[in-house]
This record gives C-alpha cells, sequence and structure tokens, in this order.
C-alpha cells in the first residue's frame, strides 16, 4: 500500500489573524478547521493512527488520540513557486502593454508584495516546524519521564509491582519456543512488622530503602528488582538455573545479615527469607512461577527464617538458639 493522502483543508492564516492578532488566532483557527473537516468526513475519535492534514502548502501529523498537531512535511513549494512565478509574469505582461507611471508603479510595488509575502510565509512555515519539533521532543520527554515514575516505587527507587509483573509478561512471551530458563526470588523481611512497631515507621522505611539498595547492587545489570509490596522483594535473573539461582539467594542473605540498623540506638540485626522458583521446571505462566516462589518462602519462614528454599524442596527446620543479651529484629513474632 502506498503512504495515506493527505486530508486538504481550506485555510487562510491571514483571516486567523485578522479575527485574533498573532498567531494564537492562526493557530485557533486552524484547529477549528481541522474539527470541522474531520467531522465532515468521519474521520473522529474512532480513527486509529496519524492522520495527515494539509493545509496550504504546509503538511501536518494530527493524533486522533491526543490531538496534537505538529507540522510533518513542508510541501508543494514547487506548486506555490509556479503561482508566484505565474503572478509575477501576468504583472510583467501589464507592464509591457503600458506606459503609464502609476500603472507601472502599482504593478511594480503588486511584484515586491507578493513576493515578500511569499518569503514570509516560507520563513513562518519554517519557524512553525521548529517550534513543533521542538514541543514535540518535549512532550516525549515528559512523557517517558510519566511512565518511568509510574514504574517506580517512590521510597525505594525499584521498579514497583505493576512494572514488574509487565516485565516477567515479556520475559515469559520472549521465553516462549526458547530454550531459555530465569529464575524467580521472592524475598520478605523477617520479622518485618514488629521491627516497624517497635522502632517506628521511619526506622521502617530505612530498612526497607537499605536492603533494596543491596538487593540492587547484588544482582547484574541484566537482572529486575522489585518492590513486590509491604515488605516482600521480587527478583528475576534471566539465564539462570535453579542451582545458580540458590547461590545468588544466599549471597543476598548473608549480605543483608551484614547490614546494621540503629535502631534505639543498638546495633539491630535484620534478615530476609527467600523462595525461589524457575522457568519453565515451576511452570510457565506468572501465576504458577510466582506461586511456586511463594510457597517455597513459606516453607523458609515455617523452618526458622533468615534462610532460602528452592521450590519442590522440604527444608528441615532449624535448631532454637538461646536468646542473645543483644537487641535482634528476629526475636518473637509470627512472621
Amino acid at each position: 500500500m502506498g503512504s495515506p493522502q493527505p486530508l486538504c483543508v481550506d485555510f487562510d492564516p491571514r483571516w486567523a489573524r485578522g479575527q485574533i492578532p498573532g498567531s494564537l488566532g492562526e493557530h485557533l483557527y486552524r484547529e477549528h478547521v481541522l474539527d470541522q473537516a474531520l467531522d465532515q468526513q468521519g474521520a473522529g475519535d474512532g480513527m486509529k493512527g496519524v492522520i495527515l492534514v494539509r493545509f496550504g502548502c504546509a503538511e501536518y501529523q494530527h493524533d486522533p488520540v491526543t490531538h496534537i498537531l505538529v507540522h510533518h512535511a513542508l510541501v508543494d513549494f514547487a506548486g506555490m513557486t509556479s503561482l508566484l512565478n505565474e503572478s509575477i509574469s501576468k504583472q510583467i505582461d501589464r507592464l509591457a502593454e503600458t506606459k503609464k507611471p502609476s500603472e507601472v508603479l502599482a504593478a511594480a510595488t503588486s511584484i515586491l508584495a507578493e513576493t515578500r509575502e511569499f518569503v514570509t510565509s516560507t520563513r513562518q512555515l519554517e519557524a512553525d516546524f521548529t517550534t513543533s519539533a521542538e514541543e514535540m521532543n518535549k512532550l516525549k520527554k515528559e512523557l517517558s519521564n510519566a511512565k518511568r515514575e509510574a514504574a517506580i516505587d517512590s521510597l525505594t527507587g525499584l521498579f514497583n509491582r505493576r512494572a514488574f509483573d509487565r516485565r516477567l509478561d515479556e520475559l515469559l512471551e520472549a521465553a516462549d519456543g526458547l530454550e531459555g530458563n530465569f529464575c524467580l526470588l521472592l524475598l520478605d523481611i523477617d520479622l518485618f512488622k514488629e521491627y516497624n512497631d517497635t522502632y517506628g515507621h521511619l526506622a521502617g522505611d530505612e530498612v526497607l530503602s537499605r536492603l533494596a539498595s543491596v538487593f540492587k547492587k547484588s544482582v547484574r545489570s541484566c537482572d529486575y528488582v522489585a518492590r513486590y509490596g509491604g515488605e516482600e522483594f521480587i527478583l528475576v535473573l534471566p539465564e539462570i538455573g535453579p542451582h545458580d539461582g540458590v547461590k545468588a539467594a544466599e549471597r543476598i542473605r548473608k549480605k543483608v545479615v551484614k547490614e546494621k540498623f540503629a535502631g534505639d540506638g543498638e546495633p539491630i540485626k535484620v534478615t530476609v527469607s527467600v523462595g525461589i522458583a524457575s522457568y519453565p521446571k515451576d511452570g510457565d505462566d506468572p501465576q504458577a512461577i510466582i506461586r511456586h516462589a511463594d510457597t517455597a518462602l513459606y516453607k523458609a519462614k515455617e523452618t526458622g527464617r533468615n534462610r532460602v528454599v528452592l521450590a519442590g524442596e522440604t527444608p528441615k527446620k532449624k535448631r532454637k538458639k538461646s536468646k542473645s543479651k543483644g537487641k535482634a529484629a528476629t526475636r518473637g513474632g509470627s512472621k
């Protein structure tokens, strides 16, 4: 199929400026004329994709969704030049037929005026095109920033659950039919509610923020780290099997143990429990993989916390240790 023919719209910028001074009048009039033309041709909100619109010698792209009208190209300059040449030729022919000074002056003045108008229109179109391109780049940048902000958890700076779910869908779609694999790690901060209740929500926020940094620094650039909700975090490690997934989780768990938090002035230790599932071993859809990881996480909690459990394994319960004199976030509670 060839490129779409532009929707041609009659437009007189001089009339617009006469009604409302300056470029604002031209812009408003252009939008009004375009709306009428789109309605008449049935090219309203139901149309998909960008509509090409031509106002005189200027071609625009009109997006039916955002209603943004942006200069696409400056077209038909050959036609404009031809019309100008034709008009000037007529004026010269009239000059050849008369010797009256007043008519000569009038014809010369007319030629000069038409030439100036042509040059002015060309420069204005170029300026409009440049401005429109700058505005579009600005809009694209703002849209990109808005999308990023919508995908980021404000406290930790990690991706949020919605962004993670989208990423997992993309990863599974890309892996479909291929021999790729990946591990999914579901991490939960042990006894976080008790820590929050004891030391306050600001202290709890510090734990979340610092551990998010630990998780991010403990993985590769191709890995995906997100806050899944509350004190739960979720990681996807592409091209890693279950065995290497356990190694990565253990490395993260040990780094967390080394972190010390102020609490009420004494060093407080925080731990995490980790459940691991893998693709394709534990399923080929997001719900199944996350469900297996969640079950493994539950077993890690039930068998003593501060440990890593792989989906399908049945870990032994840890032996209870006598309570130390120092405070720790892992004392008491059920989670």
